[in-house]
């Protein structure tokens, strides 16, 4: 599915909503113009007063009949002790249920963990290059070698912090103890490393692919309640007939860019200390984190500024590479990614930004 589908299909479905009051159809069509791929968005009152026209009254009673009619979810967040932008996600309408004496039991297959001893080679999540090479080396074994073992140490070592926010998310919204979330979460990451290994083993970080796919793997499998009817099952891989697919196996064609909140969080920051509303900081920085992910290294900056998404918001050319620029560095490497900047530089590249964002 392209970026294009992806981004109509939540204006579509705003607009395919039935019984909604006149409001309600401004709020949430201003809320699909928002959306990310997943449906979701860091949306602040006084934006959706702006945008709408309504009263700051009407808008919050809007927001609380959408989420008790089950069409959107929110998130509350803390920003330096205040109330900030919530983070609200669109809800697809269910399908119509089947009758129930037409359903048949779900199951849903897992991989068992492997018995490894845990005193032995690993590696740091730091080290994207040694994870690569013992996943390469894992395939040549079949998975069934040291090199197996080395990646397995490596995981359980990262579920502590590499892996932590899945794990608070389990206790969180599973009502999983601490224990069984991790080892929970081990279980699915294990999973994710072996029906997605090609994914991984060819991302330009693979700790970070393995921990977004984990992430919305579990989001999806354990942390929503599952329908009643659904059982999980292990079942050991080399029972199952050559060329014929795990069921439920997954896949994944898009990223979920909530896992790099506290990563972004920072040039949002200095964005909205520039000038720039939280809402549209927030959603220009999901987006071009999103094309960085899913864009090749040399592709980052042009696509951004050919990104329709970002026009929408406002954006120009100019600032959609300045904002790039912001997030990665530049093509040329003289100026490196957030992650390498001093708070200064930041501030004075995110100020940039927000310049050209007036600019238009």
């Amino acid at each position: 599915m392209s970026d294009s589908q992806r981004r109509r299909s939540w204006l579509l479905w705003a607009r395919d909503l039935e019984g909604m009051a006149p409001a309600d159809t401004a709020v949430v069509m201003e809320l699909a113009h928002l959306a990310d791929w997943r449906g979701e968005s860091v949306v602040s009152v006084a934006h959706l007063v702006d945008r709408t026209h309504l009263g700051v009254r009407t808008v919050k009673r809007v927001l609380a009949r959408l989420e008790a009619r089950g069409v959107l979810a929110r998130r509350r967040r803390r920003v330096d002790g205040h109330q900030g932008a919530s983070l609200i996600r669109l809800l697809p309408q269910a399908a119509s249920a089947a009758a129930e004496d037409d359903v048949e039991e779900i199951r849903v297959y897992r991989f068992p963990l492997p018995e490894v001893d845990l005193e032995g080679r690993w590696v740091e999540t730091s080290d994207n290059e040694g994870l690569r090479e013992a996943i390469l080396g894992a395939i040549d074994e079949s998975w069934r070698g040291e090199e197996m073992g080395v990646v397995y140490r490596s995981l359980d070592r990262a579920v502590d912090h590499q892996l932590a926010g899945i794990v608070h998310e389990g206790i969180e919204f599973a009502r999983l103890r601490p224990d069984e979330s991790k080892a929970d979460t081990t279980s699915w990451a294990w999973q994710v490393i072996r029906e997605c290994t090609e994914r991984i083993v060819t991302a330009d970080c693979p700790w970070a692919m393995w921990t977004v796919i984990t992430k919305r793997a579990t989001r999806s499998g354990r942390d929503d309640v599952l329908p009643e009817g659904v059982r999980v099952e292990e079942i050991d891989p080399s029972l199952m007939p050559e060329g014929v697919s795990l069921p439920g196996e997954l896949t994944v064609d898009a990223v979920a860019l909530d896992d790099f909140e506290r990563v972004l969080r920072e040039p949002v920051d200095a964005l909205v200390a520039a000038g720039m509303d939280e809402t549209t900081a927030w959603a220009g920085t999901r987006r071009a984190a999103e094309l960085a992910v899913m864009k090749g290294e040399s592709r980052r900056h042009t696509a951004a500024a050919e990104d329709a998404r970002l026009e929408d918001l406002g954006v120009s050319a100019p600032c959609a590479r300045a904002w790039m620029t912001l997030l990665v560095g530049s093509r040329r490497g003289t100026r490196g990614s957030v992650l390498e900047m001093a708070p200064e530089e930041v501030n004075g590249m995110a100020a940039k930004v927000v310049k050209a964002y007036q600019d238009i």
